[in-house]
């Protein structure tokens, strides 16, 4: 179709600028000489995962980024990523695969410097450029695919208890591997809220709390309405412009605390 012959004569035009000519010159090089490394750091890593389960417990910016929406911020709720697990039960195969195939691109993206300085345009292999969009969507659609499979069978509540475990344990880990300072009040409180929602889908599973399973619903709506303002508290209330010696004005910048 006219489209798709567009879509590729464009393909073809930006592979053949000279953008993209001298990026992946100059990238070869770097990466020859050892001045650029192949995969992620560890500390960007550890940025991105408290990033996922908590907006500002890293503080509110990166000084590895130049701005919020180029740094690896995957946050979407707690529920979406504790409901990931149980997306993998489905009977369609073909879908399991899908699923499994999505995350391995977005993990192949993340992880794998050369290929997100490629996806970018060449504008830099320490920029994600709005790509947590996509991302986040994919946590999404994968966690509310998770839900309805819990709400029909709530025996998964094992899986979401797992996946509880392992957020909390690679907050350990990553707190004792990087040396990077966070902000506690946020990590503890986002803790708290996956051992509450652990808590609520647990009860939910059982048999004997059948009777009270709306009550428990209605506290799971209530959660996930006060978790985003607890966890994004410093996003959602801006301070005060401060002046830095009359010359630069720093809105919203949390990083200060940091």
């Amino acid at each position: 179709s006219p489209m798709l012959l567009g879509s590729v004569e464009w393909i073809l035009s930006s592979l053949g600028s000279s953008r993209f000519q001298t990026g992946v010159s100059g990238y070869t090089a770097s990466l020859a000489g050892q001045e650029r490394d192949w995969f992620l750091g560890l500390q960007t890593i550890q940025s991105a995962f408290f990033r996922t389960i908590g907006m500002d417990i890293v503080g509110m910016e990166n000084a590895q980024f130049s701005g919020e929406l180029e740094d690896p911020t995957f946050y979407c709720g707690l529920v979406a990523i504790l409901m990931l697990p149980a997306a993998f039960c489905k009977e369609d195969k073909k879908k399991k695969y899908w699923y499994i195939g999505g995350l391995v691109i977005t993990g192949m993206y993340f992880f794998i410097n050369p290929l997100r300085l490629l996806v970018g345009g060449m504008s830099g292999d320490s920029t994600f450029k709005l790509s947590s969009f996509w991302i986040i969507v994919l946590f999404l659609y994968l966690g509310a695919e998770g839900f309805e499979r819990f709400l029909e069978q709530p025996n998964l509540a094992r899986r979401i208890l797992l996946a509880g475990i392992f957020l909390m344990a690679m907050s350990v880990v990553f707190i004792l591997a990087v040396n990077q300072h966070i902000l506690w009040k946020y990590l503890i409180a986002s803790l708290m809220f996956i051992l509450l929602y652990m808590l609520v889908f647990i009860l939910y599973s059982k048999k004997r709390y059948q009777n009270y399973r709306f009550i428990l619903s209605m506290l799971l709506v209530g959660l996930c309405m006060l978790e985003p303002i607890v966890l994004s508290y410093d996003h959602i209330n801006p301070s005060t412009a401060v002046k830095n010696n009359g010359e630069r004005r720093q809105l919203n910048d949390y990083s200060i605390e940091v």
